[in-house]
């Protein structure tokens, strides 16, 4: 079972890291005048060639993704991030718009949900049963989920049960900070909130910020 660690980090970029790991360059002064002379190293010969080190490859943390995938079966659901807007206002069925209060944005999440559970789920208006969902910036500032998804085109209405087994196109809102960059989707299981899932919304991928 994983941490109840945030996923709020951008995972450093190998060379960046490699790079910090490299000497300064200067002399090391009278250090240097004690230091035992190494004997030469032979050259690869033209029937020898050197080994080349291989690149190192980022480990994924378990439990993350990536905008376009979709999720391990988690806590009653199964989740794909299609796509996300940012939007100063979002259309909705009843002709008027939701908009977005001065200084801030719509952060407007398109997803795929799929009820693995055996209790129904009223996505629209009740949300998925144990799933706690929050959304961060990439200053890890937590943005403000945005009610009556009923209203936005394409979703479930309001008290549409799925039934154990049925999926539905879902699009959900979270208001952010105007010029924020959204950073985090993440899913906590309410019952503990001892484990979790995680998209990145950026082409980064998450590693983990401990408490």
């Amino acid at each position: 079972m994983r941490s109840t660690a945030r996923v709020l980090v951008l995972v450093l970029a190998t060379a960046t890291l490699l790079a910090g790991c490299g000497g300064s360059g200067q002399d090391v002064g009278s250090r240097e005048s004690t230091a035992p002379t190494r004997p030469a190293e032979s050259k690869p010969t033209a029937t020898e060639s050197a080994t080349p080190s291989p690149t190192p490859t980022p480990t994924r943390v378990p439990g993350t993704y990536m905008i376009g995938e979709t999720s391990e079966e988690f806590a009653g659901g199964v989740l794909t991030l299609a796509s996300i807007e940012v939007l100063p206002e979002v259309p909705t069925v009843d002709g008027a718009t939701m908009a977005a209060a001065e200084g801030e944005q719509m952060v407007v999440f398109h997803t795929h949900f799929v009820n693995t559970g055996t209790s129904t789920v009223d996505l629209t208006c009740a949300g998925v049963p144990n799933w706690y969902i929050t959304a961060y910036d990439t200053e890890q500032r937590e943005m403000a989920w945005v009610g009556e998804s009923y209203r936005l085109p394409g979703n479930p209405e309001c008290n549409s049960q799925l039934l154990s087994g049925q999926e539905a196109d879902w699009t959900f809102i979270f208001r952010g900070l105007a010029g924020s960059t959204p950073r985090v989707l993440q899913i906590e299981d309410s019952r503990t909130f001892d484990d979790w899932i995680a998209f990145a919304l950026t082409d980064e991928p998450l590693r983990l910020a401990q408490d």
